[in-house]
């Protein structure tokens, strides 16, 4: 699916879904993370049913799964790891996504969600990615995509959060 398909050709599921499936993202990279050496860690809420567009969602997670797999790789992390984690309160779902890949640069951090802004060389990178997940997250789910450096005992990564209200 391309993200630049209009909504009129985005098929809306108007069926209450098992959102979970909607992260079989992780499963799409599973091969890519092993042959790179990349561990994936995943923390579930159970049973967490919302209506949305599951494939758009899907694209979203595989765009920042991508990039971590970048920053792991492009700044030589040893024990490369990403975490990623789906909680739900009463009203939001959250999904979190961290990497111990080395953060990002503090000059550039607040513009990463800008169109045509890009880290990589022009042959690897458009700079639409990431402007785009965050247009999907607040048009198709009325919600937030957020980033910010983390340290912990895996080391200096960054963390995506995305948010959005629970369909009741």
């Amino acid at each position: 699916m391309s993200f630049f398909q209009t909504s009129k050709n985005l098929k809306l599921e108007n069926e209450v879904g098992d959102l979970q499936k909607a992260l079989d993202s992780i499963n799409i990279v599973k091969a890519s993370y092993d042959n790179s050496y990349i561990t994936i860690h995943t923390d579930f809420d159970t049973e967490i049913n919302t209506l949305g567009i599951k494939n758009i969602l899907s694209q979203v997670i595989l765009n920042i799964l991508s990039n971590a797999q970048d920053a792991l790789i492009q700044n030589k992390i040893k024990n490369k790891k990403v975490t990623f984690s789906l909680r739900q309160s009463k009203e939001l779902i959250t999904i979190t996504v961290k990497d111990n890949g080395g953060g990002i640069r503090n000059e550039i951090i607040d513009k990463i969600f800008d169109p045509y802004f890009t880290t990589k060389h022009q042959s690897q990178g458009t700079g639409l990615g990431l402007y785009m997940s965050s247009q999907i997250i607040q048009k198709h789910f009325q919600g937030h995509l957020s980033v910010f450096n983390v340290e912990d005992s895996d080391g200096l990564g960054a963390c995506f959060v995305l948010e959005f209200l629970k369909n009741k």
